[in-house]
């Protein structure tokens, strides 16, 4: 399987505004890219549409692009009239959403990155139909719980295309989701068998940063009861990963997940940053 990425020059929102200075010297106010610090999400499309997209922008339904109206391909979950995207370009990358394209012994699929505006869209589960996924409380990406998949954007402003991501693979578009639903369910079946029924808790290393955070000694904290909720739902579904937002430890507050497969939480914004945790 090969992946490239092509990255897209977006022209800067430059939003200007005269002010005073201290002197009465009047000078000019910019705010640059606008979207640095937006979300970043995925959106699968038929590579007929890039060319379209990448020129103007995603578009509503019902939206005339070129003379000709976009139509809704996928249903609408969640909303009438919308853009769907997902943080998982795995999830961006199906079939049903892409149309590959047999060139040679390869499919050829295409999913446009996409920035979105915090608090400009809607959070909701995998809405593929059972032919397409045949188990929706399987994990699609063991990155992501079952109801963080799709984002559901209703103004077109709030989101801007900002690169290209293709994948060629040589198995058969579906066999290769079967493949991964055999996958992910006997990951999560395997899981549930080990642990049983018994609700969990969980707990992480709260030792002073630079210290003895690593070790499964302890110092321990247990998480908030709904923080626990969210760890046990995530480990129990089969989840490789799961987002707990923000924390408070020695250094402040920030935003961390934890990985599974090391039973460490790591800082968002610096995976140096880890310590233990442990479920009892």
């Amino acid at each position: 399987m090969t992946k490239t990425m092509y990255g897209v020059s977006i022209e800067e929102d430059v939003h200007t505004s005269a002010q005073q200075d201290g002197e009465g010297m009047a000078f000019i106010l910019r705010k640059r890219n606008l979207v640095k610090n937006w979300h970043v999400a995925y959106h699968g499309t038929d590579k007929l549409n890039v060319d379209s997209i990448m020129e103007k922008g995603l578009a509503l339904p019902g939206t005339l692009v070129d003379g000709k109206e976009i139509k809704v391909l996928h249903g609408s979950v969640g909303a009438k009239c919308a853009i769907f995207v997902s943080p998982s370009i795995e999830y961006s990358s199906h079939w049903v959403y892409t149309k590959p394209e047999k060139i040679g012994n390869e499919y050829l699929y295409c999913v446009l990155q996409v920035r979105v505006k915090p608090e400009s869209f809607k959070e909701q589960g995998n809405t593929l139909w059972k032919g397409g996924w045949a188990d929706t409380t399987i994990p699609f990406d063991t990155r992501f719980g079952a109801h963080q998949l799709e984002w559901v954007v209703t103004n077109p402003e709030n989101i801007r295309v900002t690169g290209l991501m293709v994948k060629k693979e040589k198995v058969n578009p579906e066999t290769s989701i079967k493949e991964r639903f055999a996958k992910n369910k006997a990951v999560r079946d395997a899981r549930q068998k080990e642990i049983g029924t018994a609700k969990g808790l969980w707990y992480w290393n709260c030792a002073p940063t630079g210290g003895s955070v690593l070790l499964r000694t302890g110092p321990w904290q247990p998480y908030s009861d709904s923080d626990t909720e969210k760890l046990e739902t995530a480990y129990k579904s089969g989840q490789s990963h799961c987002y707990i937002g923000n924390l408070k430890t020695d250094v402040g507050t920030n935003a961390y997940w934890v990985d599974f497969s090391e039973m460490e939480q790591k800082r968002c914004d610096n995976l140096l940053l880890r310590r233990a945790v442990k479920r009892e």
